[in-house]
């Protein structure tokens, strides 16, 4: 009986949209009655509970804080480390929080354990979809924090994914275990040991590497590309947290990590097909030319400071930048009209304002929101590009001549004018 009122519940709110304000107290009431620590109507009335949850939550309008929605939110950590078969439903409910509540789901404690029990997810190594979902959530975090607090909202959040979590000894007895801190998921792929790769690859045995693969792997690498986009002097600060040995200098192990870092980086592009992806990731990159910092640059002999322009640690992966460049503009600007240089994915004028229908919740306007405010699909990459390599001759003590000696020499003549050719193309 009570399963089917749910059921009515639910249909009820999903047919009123926005207009189901007057049932929100009762609904809430029943949800935070179900899906409590403790309540026997957990056991088989949980998912039904969450239906109605998440339907109540999609159809609030945007603006709106109801304080019935913020109180029951104090179940969502609980449940999302129950694991049981509705963790898809309380991650999608999350992801909605996320969009309507930023300033809910990013406060303080809130925000540590959410990160906290995202990373678990992601260690657990059982469910790749479910890993996959969580680091789309904690990308999402990184952009909705970008939001409401800029360079320092970020940082806060990265600062919250490189908080350990402890494990058990389990191969000791009993009397003797302990916890031993293990390192953040979310950087794992950044931790470099003197034989290799400690996490990502297993040379001596292939089939026992533990890092993330494939897709999971992109996955990674769009969370660290929304760092990089937001404040790539964040993403660098982070790499030297990492596993830092206490006999390396901090300066020499953050430019290892780095160099690390972008090599694998730029291996994986063969491995991503989609635009969107790959240009968030080139766009992340790019913004790395800006940086300038002490900690990732070398000292001679003498304690000396080696020349320190912005982006010079980028100067061995020039070639691969170009060769990305070109490749993604061409493909971004294929079938244009003559003239027309603007990448595909940059949205035009007219389809800034998104067409309302009837049959759209509050959360679908709040989706198409946070589509047309991604710097992907905001941000013409070529000029982009331009204005990146323009600022880093711009600041070099020899202008353009010393970026041609010392950046351009290192480069392919044919990929330096594969890139130029872009211009010509459009000109012509």
């Amino acid at each position: 009986m009570k399963q089917t009122i749910l059921g009515i519940m639910t249909r009820l709110v999903n047919a009123l949209k926005g207009e189901h304000y007057q049932y929100r107290k009762m609904a809430y009431y029943v949800v935070d009655t179900i899906v409590a620590p403790g309540s026997e109507e957990r056991f088989y009335l949980l998912e039904d509970a969450l239906d109605l949850w998440h339907s109540c939550i999609i159809n609030t309008p945007t603006g709106e804080q109801p304080r019935e929605l913020i109180v029951v939110a104090k179940h969502l950590i609980p449940l999302l480390e129950l694991g049981s078969d509705s963790l898809w439903k309380v991650m999608q409910i999350i992801e909605s929080y996320l969009m309507l509540l930023p300033n809910t789901t990013l406060a303080g404690e809130f925000r540590i354990t959410l990160i906290s029990s995202l990373t678990k997810i992601i260690d657990g190594g059982l469910n790749r979809d479910a890993a996959a979902v969580a680091l789309s959530l904690i990308e999402l975090m990184i952009r909705k924090a970008s939001d409401l607090a800029g360079d320092m909202g970020v940082a806060e959040v990265v600062k919250n994914m490189l908080l350990r979590h402890s494990i058990a000894s389990e191969d000791l007895p009993p009397a003797e275990q302990t916890t031993k801190p293990q390192p953040p998921s979310l950087f794992m792929l950044l931790t470099v040991s003197e034989k290799g790769l400690k996490y990502s690859t297993n040379e001596a045995d292939p089939d026992k590497a533990t890092g993330p693969q494939g897709l999971l792997e992109s996955d990674y690498f769009a969370v660290l590309s929304r760092i990089a986009l937001s404040e790539p002097r964040t993403l660098i600060f982070a790499l030297g947290e990492v596993d830092q040995p206490s006999y390396e200098e901090p300066r020499i192990y953050c430019h290892k990590q780095l160099d690390w870092l972008l090599r694998e980086w730029f291996l994986h592009f063969d491995n991503v097909s989609a635009a969107p992806s790959k240009k968030l990731m080139l766009l992340a990159i790019t913004r790395l030319l800006e940086v300038q910092m002490d900690d990732c640059i070398e000292y001679d002999d003498e304690g000396n400071k080696v020349r320190n322009w912005h982006g010079e640690f980028m100067m061995p992966f020039l070639q691969d930048m170009f060769t990305q460049w070109t490749s993604l503009i061409i493909e971004l600007t294929e079938g244009n009209l003559p003239g027309d240089k603007v990448d595909c994915l940059v949205d035009r004028p007219s389809s800034l304002t998104p067409t309302a229908s009837s049959s759209d919740t509050p959360e679908d306007r709040r989706r198409a929101e946070l589509r047309y405010s991604d710097p992907v699909h905001r941000v013409d990459l070529k000029p982009f590009v331009d204005d990146m390599l323009r600022s880093v001759v711009e600041r070099m003590p020899g202008g353009e001549r010393e970026f041609n000696d010392e950046w351009l020499v290192n480069v392919d003549k044919d990929v330096v004018q594969g890139f130029l050719d872009l211009g010509k193309e459009v000109q012509e």
